[in-house]
């Protein structure tokens, strides 16, 4: 429900501060506007009344990360092997790495 309503609540509130669906701002207004909805301070107030915008910005926040950590080209950026299936972990002592982990940098 809240993130259904707060969707519809920034196409709102951006057609009503700039006249274009949220999707058609630049960047530098997206950024603008979803900042303002992290510091619940959006606007208009008719739009965001029964919206808890703190709450929603973190909700939006945590699926993003979820989404891009969990993508496997993401995986060795971070430094993740990926899923233990269907090789199996072949080294499990604290330090060691499999040999198909990502090396640390020295």
């Amino acid at each position: 429900m809240l993130l259904k309503a707060g969707l519809q609540a920034i196409e709102q509130g951006a057609q009503s501060q700039y006249d274009t669906s949220f999707l058609n701002l630049d960047i530098d207004q997206q950024k603008q506007y979803l900042q303002h909805i992290s510091e619940s301070a959006a606007k208009p107030n008719e739009i965001w009344n029964e919206i808890p915008q703190e709450a929603l910005f973190k909700k939006l926040l945590n699926l993003t990360v979820e989404s891009y950590c969990s993508h496997p080209r993401v995986w060795s950026e971070i430094g993740y092997a990926g899923p233990a299936y269907p090789r199996g972990y072949i080294r499990t002592q604290l330090g060691q790495l499999d040999p198909w982990e990502a090396q640390p940098k020295r």
